[in-house]
């Protein structure tokens, strides 16, 4: 079993992301989307985001139950580096 922050267990969540049309973006892209407005969503757990974040992020732990409906306008992205 992998433990959830294992790079292994990154590189798996990264594939499954591809596989499902997630768009990854580089940290420029990143940076253009944070000026327009996107929200920065941090998947990793708590004490990680704790350590050290982009500012302005939100921390959503990727592996706590997330329930609502999003808007026509939200969009998600995720950055691996």
């Amino acid at each position: 079993m992998l433990r959830p922050t294992s790079p292994a267990a990154w590189l798996l969540v990264r594939s499954q992301l591809q596989e499902l049309g997630v768009k990854l973006i580089s940290q420029q892209e990143l940076l253009f989307a944070q000026e327009a407005g996107v929200p920065v969503i941090d998947i990793r757990p708590p004490p990680e985001w704790e350590a050290g974040h982009i500012e302005g992020s939100v921390n959503v732990p990727l592996y706590r139950l997330i329930t609502g409906a999003l808007t026509n306008s939200a969009r998600l992205c995720f950055l691996f580096t």
